[in-house]
């Protein structure tokens, strides 16, 4: 029973691996070293709040452009694990896989394996239905790219489905922008802020990105040359 509880979450993290590679490239790339799979596909659920949602696609030729096809084929049903499966199931499971406590053994307490067989074989029944889905890892939607302006790697983003604003990271940096939606067209902005240098008889301004402006990060002026350094709660001129 402890090894097909290991067995079970391993298939968890491996179905949840397997499905943010459909969503890679508009991963951060802090997000790559999230190995519990509920913390991955909250992120993933940041990129596209479908990103779990079963669903299901047909085919069919058009007889004329922008009228649905009279004869549709079914192709598959997606069935993705759910984030609630993987709150429900993954930490619940992996207590089995450790030692009781201390203080369950003070209270008489141990693991109950027919409890662990029920929830076992609930969640095998949404394992089989996950990976006999004859459409996998499928996602649609609309995107926009731009070349980050800190490390020149192309960042993509998926578009909400309304027009609003929303943000992204570069995958390789971690750069921030703000993407504004009107209509068909996308305003990408750094998520930057502006620094008065601290040269006192100099006027530039020195623009960072948010991530950028933390304790002991230095930046030189383009306009006088000097170099300022962000103390804890001190903005100041350096002679390094």
């Amino acid at each position: 029973m402890r090894y097909a509880a290991l067995e079970c979450r391993l298939a968890m993290e491996a179905l949840t691996y397997d499905r943010a590679q459909a969503y890679r490239a508009e991963l951060a790339a802090d997000e790559f070293d999230k190995w519990q799979p509920r913390r991955l596909m909250s992120a993933l659920l940041d990129i596209d709040p479908l990103a779990d949602a079963e669903r299901t696609i047909s085919a069919g030729r058009q007889s004329e452009k922008g009228k649905a096809s009279d004869e549709m084929r079914l192709l598959g049903t997606d069935t993705p694990l759910t984030l609630k499966t993987l709150k429900t199931q993954y930490d619940a499971i992996g207590s089995f896989l450790h030692q009781p406590t201390l203080g369950m053994l003070d209270r008489g307490m141990h693991h109950d394996a027919e409890a662990l067989r029920s929830r076992l074989k609930r969640l095998l029944s949404q394992l089989d239905a996950t990976l006999a889905s004859k459409i996998f890892n499928f996602t649609v939607g609309r995107f926009s790219t731009c070349t980050c302006g800190r490390c020149g790697v192309p960042i993509r983003r998926r578009l909400p489905r309304e027009e609003e604003s929303t943000t992204a990271k570069c995958p390789e940096c971690s750069a921030g922008y703000i993407l504004t939606v009107e209509g068909d067209g996308v305003t990408w902005s750094a998520d930057d802020v502006e620094l008065q240098c601290a040269t006192s008889d100099c006027d530039g301004v020195i623009v960072a990105f948010s991530d950028e402006v933390v304790p002991g990060r230095s930046f030189v002026c383009t306009q006088c040359g000097q170099r300022s350094v962000i103390g804890l709660g001190v903005w100041a001129a350096s002679d390094a």
